[in-house]
């Protein structure tokens, strides 16, 4: 071969080499530039930047006066950069010294091969303040918002909590989270190429959510919770509810539980504490249940009044059971079979009804549904169909058995007679605004359900008052006010599935003015010791709250009987409530 011929040859293999090299490094440069493009980009921001998401501004929530229950505050948090810490365990064993942390856990957390992690969130002042005195390389601070309840236990079931990210947990806050949380925030931190941080910009400001107006008033909520509280402890019981209505409205002006717990610091106390027995516990009701037999019995024309009722001297057999009164009555009206609380009296009246006749009543007072209210959990409570009735079942729902309710499904019912005859479901927000302060949502007052004719209802309302001047309610009295109300004393089932001979739920519920009423109130509590019944338990406490929120209301008297004179019901509500107590004064 020619020399010349070798040299074209080796400049054609040198031109394929360099051709086969371009091709390859334009497939690299197409592969980087357009095919991986996002992905690369995605890997280069991680390495120089990182962004951190703040936490969003809840709205504050208010009782119906504007007064705060809940509000959100700036505190800081504690975080981290391992790239930048020198000494991953000499850190954490300051840290954790200064912020009572798990040390190794921390530890850990610093050695990971990333360029953030927290080391605690939402600190103290005095944390902040031990922190910054170690001057430890890598760590700085991000403010956030954190979720604080200024009268602590107050209206804790009503209002809920959230979580460490400020996500609705129980309660209101879990309801409306969509609503009040509000839009997190971000920052973007850069670093240079030795991974040390030389720039923060906030990329977007977190921004407030919705205010929420209750209504609740924190006065009458203060007032249940302060008797609620002290009936159970003195009864030694097992658990307690109250429930305050605006008849008229269904609007929910307290609602309290035994045992409660602090919303600012939820993960303390027990899940037990946080249940919200008031909506989430249905239980028999037993005698207070009368109320809506004889309601049916009255709107069906099987008696009346005045009729006179045989009660067999106190003990009727039904179906192989036999049924007793806790005194042996004779004859009774049938007014004074509600007034005494005849069981023997009332499954005889119970008894006349079509049973779908008496289950289409009942139903329409709310019972075997939930009512609908802005909380999570409520319960349907127990109600079965006339198919599914045993023998029994009719005689023991006219006395309250065979048939659950929650507290606060019992006081929506009751309600119904109080106010001449129309259900309304309960509710606890009255308004959401936006942070323009314009209304977002209100709350419906419509004309309500239709249960009740108004001369069923006001027949309802002279038996019930009944109960409170000669009945088993007289301890529901209130000086100044005429009182209508019904007690119940209800034997609770034990873990062999029977009624326990010990375990009773004592309840009263009622409301005042009897003729015009302005708030209803329901106490029940759970498995007192020594005195059980409900007139001996929980209608003293319904007397206790009626007469400080009467008159804190402003409600004028309607009874000849004069209410205490000077502030001595009134003085003793806790100055803890700010403002609101002032009021009283």
């Amino acid at each position: 071969m020619s020399r010349s011929r070798f040299c074209r040859s080796r400049l054609a293999l040198l031109v394929a080499v360099l051709i086969v090299a371009h091709a390859i490094l334009l497939w690299r440069l197409a592969d980087l530039q357009l095919l991986r493009a996002d992905e690369l980009r995605e890997h280069a921001e991680r390495q120089y930047q990182r962004l951190v998401k703040l936490d969003p501004i809840r709205g504050p929530i208010l009782d119906r006066n504007g007064h705060e229950l809940a509000l959100s505050v700036e505190v800081f948090s504690v975080y981290a950069d391992p790239s930048e810490v020198r000494s991953a365990a000499a850190a954490a064993r300051v840290l954790a010294r200064a912020l009572d942390v798990e040390e190794a856990d921390l530890r850990n957390r610093l050695r990971a091969p990333r360029y953030f992690v927290w080391v605690k969130r939402k600190i103290t002042n005095q944390e902040k303040a031990r922190v910054e005195a170690l001057h430890v390389a890598g760590v700085g601070f991000i403010k956030e918002s954190q979720r604080f309840y200024p009268k602590q236990t107050l209206a804790a079931h009503v209002l809920g909590h959230v979580g460490l990210d400020n996500d609705g947990q129980a309660g209101i806050e879990y309801s409306y989270d969509s609503l009040i949380r509000g839009q997190a925030g971000l920052v973007r931190t850069l670093k240079n190429g030795r991974g040390e941080g030389f720039y923060s910009e906030v990329v977007r400001e977190p921004t407030g959510g919705a205010a929420l107006t209750l209504t609740v008033d924190e006065v009458l909520q203060h007032l249940a919770e302060r008797e609620l509280a002290e009936a159970v402890r003195s009864s030694n019981a097992r658990w307690g509810s109250a429930v305050i209505l605006d008849p008229r409205t269904g609007a929910v002006l307290a609602l309290a539980n035994v045992p409660t717990y602090d919303p600012n610091q939820a993960q303390r106390s027990r899940p037990e504490a946080w249940r919200n027995r008031a909506i989430a516990d249905a239980y028999e009701p037993g005698s207070t249940f009368k109320v809506f037999t004889a309601a049916a019995a009255l709107e069906a024309g099987v008696s009346k009044p005045s009729e006179w009722i045989y009660c067999q001297n106190g003990s009727i057999q039904v179906a192989r059971r036999t049924v007793r009164d806790h005194k042996r009555f004779g004859t009774l009206t049938f007014a004074q079979v509600l007034e005494q609380s005849s069981n023997v009296g009332m499954i005889k009246v119970g008894l006349r009804l079509p049973p779908q006749r008496f289950f289409g009543t009942l139903t329409g007072f709310g019972f075997g549904a939930p009512g609908g209210v802005d909380l999570p959990g409520e319960s349907h409570g127990l109600l079965h169909r006339p198919a599914d009735w045993s023998g029994l079942t009719q005689a023991m729902m006219s006395m309250g058995q065979e048939v659950g309710v929650t507290p606060l499904q019992l006081a929506s019912a009751m309600a119904v007679v109080a106010n001449g005859g129309t259900y309304h479901a309960p509710y606890l927000v009255e308004r959401v605004a936006g942070r323009d302060g314009q209304t977002l949502r209100s709350a419906a007052h419509g004309p309500g359900r239709r249960v009740l004719t108004p001369a069923t209802a006001a027949s309802l309302r002279r038996i019930l008052q009944g109960v409170v001047l000669r009945g088993t309610g007289v301890r529901a009295a209130v000086p100044g006010y005429r009182v209508a109300g019904k007690t119940g004393t209800a034997q609770q089932i034990d873990a062999s599935g029977r009624y326990s001979a010990r375990d009773y739920v004592a309840s009263f519920v009622g409301w005042a003015p009897a003729d015009s009423p302005a708030l209803l109130i329901l106490v029940a509590v759970s498995a007192p010791r020594g005195a059980y019944h409900g007139g001996e338990v929980a209608a003293p406490v319904f007397s206790k709250i009626a007469l400080p929120a009467l008159q804190y209301l402003r409600v004028p008297p309607d009874s000849p009987q004069p209410a205490p004179n000077g502030p001595s019901t009134l003085a003793a509500l806790s100055p803890t409530l700010g403002r609101a107590s002032a009021r009283l004064r």
